[in-house]
């Protein structure tokens, strides 16, 4: 193989620097990542080479082999390395440090070189940007927040189906994700902020949200199986997140960020009053807006997306996902905004409280409260109570087949 190499570099005696510095110059504007993907460019195939010559390099270092490397063989690999690299840099200073969204259906989770489940949605990604007066004026402007969707004054609570919120933080933390994108791709001539910034549609938020979600779904599970008899099977963090089959995909889509039949739009994003689609005239417009509660509710910490190390111990130890600020922030939104699932959480409380702990009793008092049938008493009871376990105001005990409920001290603070 390194006869082969030393006949490449003599059939093609190409002075690397010249070539390279000049096609940056010529075309210095129209270096993107994607070219660097790209087996068409010649960058590329002779970056391929030099990584065949280190990993020969390497090789060659742990055997008694006695060949000979030509100093130049060595040059090409050292020069042609570091133009790849200078690229890469020149790349990333355009992009000011931007944060951005590597595409997960290029990786397979968990292997050498794939990303983080987590990567481009943490606030320390993102730090740069929200620490920036100047953009964050931009982002406002061009991202500005409407008013919440007329669903969450609802009479009616959430839906059972909704029996998860952390689904709704990532969701949310994707759209942040990529408004903080659009702002930036924002020309800026010196006068300020020209350009109006792209606004991401439901369809295209739906695919990139289901994108990331599917990824991420292999590290929850491995965390899940890690935290093993410490958690009740239902509980576990990975829950919500969609398997790779389609049934799961489309579940997740229309359950956790939404969907737009005729005049209607449903989902938790939607229903939590969290994003709205505004309205022109009588149409709604298939673009899909922040409220001021769903950004403020996306940028709080959070212990899983924001502190991993701590975070993810005291979910080992206790379930914990959420921050009692995130807690405190979404009871007092639903008690303001979505009336509805406040009654439903307070019930709950108040049923548990005076010993109706049982899931029977707890459907019994939902019939009569809601004029529901038992599969819908079913259904309200079991979404409900699964948010409330996640927010570590209840927890569930099993004995045998039976299961009981039972209120955290949390849970008297915030509903006493």
């Amino acid at each position: 193989m390194v006869k082969d190499i030393m006949l490449f570099i003599r059939e093609n005696n190409l002075n690397i620097f010249r070539r390279v510095h000049h096609a940056f110059s010529m075309a210095e504007d129209e270096w993107r990542v994607a070219d660097l993907l790209d087996d068409d460019q010649a960058i590329v195939a002779d970056a391929k080479l030099a990584k065949q010559i280190v990993e020969v390099l390497s090789t060659l270092d742990e055997t008694n082999l006695d060949v000979r490397v030509p100093k130049a063989a060595r040059e090409f690999a050292e020069n042609t390395l570091s133009e790849w690299f200078e690229i890469i840099a020149e790349i990333e200073k355009k992009r000011g440090n931007i944060p951005y969204l590597i595409n997960r259906e290029l990786y397979q989770p968990g292997t050498d070189g794939s990303p983080d489940w987590d990567q481009g949605l943490r606030l320390t990604d993102w730090k740069h940007w929200l620490s920036n007066p100047e953009f964050m004026e931009a982002f406002y402007q061009h991202f500005h927040l409407t008013k919440l969707h007329t669903s969450t004054k609802s009479e009616s609570p959430l839906s059972g189906y909704y029996n998860r919120i952390f689904p709704v933080k990532f969701v949310l933390r994707v759209l942040v994700a990529h408004s903080l994108i659009n702002t930036h791709e924002i020309s800026n001539d010196g006068e300020g902020w020209m350009e109006e910034a792209e606004q991401i549609t439901l369809d295209e938020l739906r695919k990139s949200a289901l994108e990331h979600a599917v990824y991420a779904r292999d590290s929850l599970v491995g965390i899940d199986r890690k935290a093993g008899a410490l958690k009740n099977v239902g509980t576990e963090i990975a829950v919500g997140f969609p398997e790779s089959n389609e049934k799961a995909k489309e579940r997740f889509v229309a359950q956790f960020v939404g969907s737009k039949r005729k005049k209607e739009l449903t989902g938790a994003l939607i229903e939590m009053g969290f994003v709205n689609l505004p309205k022109f005239i009588t149409f709604t417009v298939d673009e899909v807006h922040f409220t001021p509660e769903g950004l403020n509710f996306a940028l709080l910490p959070n212990p899983i997306l924001d502190d991993g190390g701590k975070g993810w111990m005291e979910y080992l130890q206790t379930g914990k996902r959420f921050s009692d600020v995130e807690v405190k922030f979404l009871l007092e939104h639903f008690r303001k905004n979505v009336p509805a699932e406040w009654g439903l959480m307070q019930a709950i409380y108040t049923a548990i409280r005076s010993g109706n702990n049982r899931p029977k009793s707890l459907d019994e008092l939902l019939m009569m409260r809601y004029e529901a049938v038992p599969t819908q008493a079913s259904q309200l009871r079991n979404g409900v109570v699964s948010r409330m376990e996640e927010l570590m105001l209840l927890s569930r005990t099993k004995e045998g087949r039976e299961v009981r409920y039972e209120l955290t001290n949390f849970a008297e603070t915030m509903f006493s």
